[in-house]
């Protein structure tokens, strides 16, 4: 199997005229993704949202990765959630709106900015986990086919790699990064199919994972060919 640094460099090169985005909370996916992208390509510009949601915990993520972002020479743009961002929060889902606030900001970005594009860390557990929460809230063939490596915005190019793999990578390479304790918690959907439901499936079907990832892309390749037959 092709090694994550190799795996990064092949797509780098894909789009080296272009500028990244790179959205960067500070937790190990986002800040492995931000020190393999930052040794191929030049022209970087990392994202940060202050959720404002953890107290001391929030500012400490910031300047994280305005430490981390400093050394690695790479600019930084930090969005600071409003008042009425906030309410609009606590009155919702506040993952749904959390995101929604997250690509709002990326996006608008790179509308301002010609041959961009917006680089994210969702992995190989995020694409399982998204299978079953789409799932469970009864998607159809475009929900349940997942996440995909790229569109015309939004690159992930660290999807086809687990979690386990880029911790191994950061541990490596000394990649300092922050954890939020609020991934832990039970509250959320997301958070319970991650720590509770998915752990329980593997240890009736170890291969689990594996069966999703494949169930993906078959629906992905049915996806495409219905799509052409529209158009």
């Amino acid at each position: 199997m092709i090694s994550l640094s190799k795996h990064i460099e092949m797509f780098v090169n894909k789009f080296e005229d272009y500028h990244f985005f790179i959205g960067v909370s500070g937790g190990v996916d986002s800040m492995v993704l931000l020190h393999l992208l930052s040794k191929y390509h030049k022209n970087i510009t990392a994202l940060h949202v202050n959720y404002k949601l953890r107290g001391s915990d929030s500012n400490q993520d910031e300047n994280h990765v305005k430490k981390e972002a400093l050394k690695l020479n790479i600019p930084i743009i930090i969005h600071h959630v409003t008042i009425d961002e906030q309410i609009k929060m606590k009155k919702g889902n506040l993952q749904l709106e959390a995101r929604k606030i997250r690509y709002d900001f990326f996006k608008k970005k790179f509308s301002k900015k010609k041959n961009s594009k917006i680089f994210v860390a969702h992995h190989l557990d995020d694409q399982v986990e998204t299978f079953f929460l789409q799932l469970v809230r009864g998607s159809g063939i475009a929900g349940l086919s997942g996440m995909q490596a790229q569109s015309e915005i939004l690159i992930r190019p660290l999807l086809s790699f687990s979690k386990n793999e880029i911790l191994k990578y950061a541990k490596e390479y000394a990649v300092l990064w922050r954890e939020d304790t609020s991934n832990n918690s039970l509250k959320y959907l997301r958070n319970r199919l991650r720590n509770a439901w998915i752990p329980l499936l593997e240890k009736n079907n170890p291969n689990i994972r594996e069966s999703v990832l494949k169930i993906q892309n078959l629906l992905q390749d049915n996806l495409l060919e219905i799509r052409g037959l529209v158009q």
